[in-house]
């Protein structure tokens, strides 16, 4: 693919059990590298603050289990300007409408192959009882949580034997 998001959906689980809900299991996401993203719009040409995603995995809900899934992501170069466009996530769970990140499994996935793809929780509320086990991000990137909010929670998670290790867990 060339921009945009490879796999996206939403699920939740028994309310209970980790990884209980949407099972994503053994896929692979490549975002095509050295290209250029002319306009998003159609009608600008994208600068380096535009963002065409170029994500492999956007999550939602709760109770997911994401096991051994791959992805080569890569950012593209923002029309005729040395910048890249923003984004360029591995997998991403990001705040939307008020959603957390509750009883996630993301276990052995690999997201090394490409020049982007971080693994993260990004701005949400609650990161609770998530479980984050021999994942690999992209040299360079995260795995975690991104919180810059006020008042969060962010507890009982386990985050173990992940390269790099986890941050903000």
């Amino acid at each position: 693919m060339n921009g945009r998001v490879g796999v996206s959906w939403s699920g939740g689980g028994d309310g209970k059990t980790v990884g209980s809900g949407a099972q994503l299991y053994n896929n692979h996401v490549e975002v095509a590298s050295g290209t250029t993203c002319w306009s998003v719009s159609g009608s600008h040409k994208a600068t380096g603050h535009d963002t065409n995603e170029n994500r492999g995995y956007n999550q939602q809900g709760y109770a997911n289990n994401l096991t051994m899934n791959t992805g080569h992501i890569n950012r593209q170069k923002a029309a005729d300007s040395g910048y890249l466009t923003v984004d360029g996530e591995g997998i991403l769970h990001q705040a939307s409408n008020g959603n957390d990140g509750l009883r996630n499994l993301w276990y052995k996935n690999d997201l090394s192959g490409g020049s982007s793809g971080y693994l993260a929780y990004f701005k949400l509320f609650n990161v609770i009882d998530n479980q984050l086990i021999s994942n690999t991000a992209a040299s360079g990137q995260i795995i975690g949580a991104v919180i810059d909010q006020d008042h969060h929670v962010v507890k009982d998670n386990q985050c173990k034997d992940n390269h790099p290790k986890c941050t903000g867990m």
